[in-house]
């Protein structure tokens, strides 16, 4: 006698990873074994048993790394109107790991007959479409099992293997728009706009301003921190489920999921289709009358989303570490800045006071490490400096006496250098100047401009001017 194989205690929740139409595959990572001495195993147990790892794993896939193409998945066109698609490993929506083992060609007749997705110049049209990669699983490897008195088609076997491979799809049409999760976060990096749109989206726009906010009010050596403090903040408010009361009867309030509290919290980022980008296509063709001709077939792998190794990303956020957490080698804090928002002119505007943030060496303030230079109706003009020397008596700064007197209404231009040959340069720490104060840093031995622009000179007077 067969054992009717039974669903999980699970699978009225809508969202849990259930195959049951692609080969029955147990899958629930919430529910496990609980073996005893002496318990009589069904194949309902040994569902449980593989499910729950296969569902763990499944839920770990989609929302630790997402969706998205592993390796492989080459195109190129065939002989014959086609497409080659090679071999290639992927994740989907609902975390199951879609492996093509052999590559596989897609043919391009039906596309191309279909004007649908088309846009027509004069002479050709464009034909866009997508190619996905599906999750298929079908049964495999039967064998004799007990039959079933109930049964009258008196099945003598069963299959004893799932096999899970991958379907390749061509759809006509552009490529969807990926669904950006965090957006929040996406926001507070600049990766998205700060734009209006539905409640959802003003409502995140609004946080990300006010952290980006907070981040930019920070001292320049405490925006690493505040930006990490931030970027915490926005991500929670991100993965934040609101509170749903369905009011439907006692399944929301006796532990039960109804299907409508389930619609506002779901397990995997996906539910319907899972389908994978791998990439958009463009076909350039030229209608005759006895055949479509194909001019130009382009693939566009920047539709497909590429998942990064985990150690590759940690290596890659590296690459400021030395501007931003002042590791060895780096000059934030160490090396001489200009304060920018300090430099002033004398009231007749011939004089002007650089300040800096450390000690300077004596020596290397000359005049050709200060550049002066304004706008105005003739175009650029390059002052001549008479002098620049290096004072500490109220701070160490930077006083550059010009030949004559700035022009009123022009716009000034500042360049202290802190590269080339004869750099401004500091005395303790020998190194370069770095720059503006607030801005990142160049390596210790490279040394920075500090570059500044100013609007007239009424922006660079003295306050002490009119006494």
């Amino acid at each position: 006698m067969t054992i009717t194989n039974e669903p999980s205690a699970m699978n009225h929740c809508p969202d849990l990873p259930s195959d049951d139409d692609q080969g029955n595959i147990p899958a629930d990572p919430f529910t496990a074994l609980n073996a005893a001495y002496g318990m009589l195993l069904t194949a309902k147990d040994f569902q449980v048993m593989g499910g729950n790892p296969r569902g763990k794993m499944m839920l770990h896939n989609a929302r630790l790394h997402g969706t998205g193409v592993l390796r492989g998945f080459r195109m190129r066109q065939a002989p014959g109107r086609k497409l080659q698609v090679d071999p290639g490993l992927a994740i989907d929506g609902r975390g199951h790991e879609l492996l093509l083992k052999y590559s596989h060609c897609l043919d391009l007749e039906d596309l191309l007959d279909d004007h649908s997705g088309s846009s027509v110049t004069s002479e050709t049209r464009t034909v866009h479409a997508g190619v996905y990669a599906c999750f298929e699983a079908c049964m495999t490897d039967p064998v004799p099992t007990l039959v079933d008195p109930c049964d009258v088609t008196r099945r003598h076997d069963e299959y004893s293997r799932i096999l899970e491979s991958c379907r390749i799809e061509l759809r006509p049409g552009p490529c969807p728009a990926p669904t950006l999760q965090f957006p929040r976060v996406r926001m507070l990096l600049g990766l998205l706009p700060l734009a209006e749109g539905d409640s959802a989206i003003a409502e995140a726009a609004r946080d990300a301003w006010h952290a980006r906010r907070e981040v930019a009010a920070a001292e320049p050596a405490n925006r690493a921190r505040a930006l990490r403090d931030q970027f915490r903040e926005m991500a929670a408010l991100d993965t934040l489920s609101p509170g749903h009361d369905c009011g439907t009867g006692p399944d929301c309030t006796t532990g039960q999921h109804c299907g409508k509290c389930m619609d506002h919290f779901r397990l995997f980022p996906v539910s319907d289709d899972n389908a994978v980008v791998l990439a958009g296509i463009e076909i350039e063709v030229r209608d005759s009358g006895v055949q479509t001709e194909i001019l130009n077939l382009r693939i566009l792998y920047g539709h497909r989303n590429t998942l990064v190794p985990s150690s590759v990303i940690q290596e890659l956020t590296c690459g400021e570490a030395p501007a931003l957490l002042h590791l060895p080698g780096a000059v934030t804090g160490e090396a001489p800045q200009v304060i920018g928002d300090k430099v002033t002119a004398s009231p007749d505007g011939r004089t002007l006071t650089i300040p800096v943030t450390k000690p300077l060496h004596r020596r290397s303030v000359q005049p050709r490490a200060v550049l002066v230079s304004t706008l105005g109706e003739h175009g650029w003009v390059e002052e001549d400096t008479a002098n620049v020397i290096y004072d500490d008596a109220e701070g160490p700064a930077i006083i550059a006496e010009l030949v004559r007197s700035l022009p009123d209404d022009a716009i000034i231009r500042l360049v202290i250098k802190g590269t080339g040959p004869t750099p401004v340069y500091g005395s303790d720490p020998a190194v370069p100047l770095a720059g503006v104060s607030g801005r990142r840093a160049g390596p210790s031995d490279d040394g920075r401009d500090a570059v500044l622009t100013f609007p007239n000179l009424d922006q660079l007077r003295l306050k002490e001017a009119a006494s």
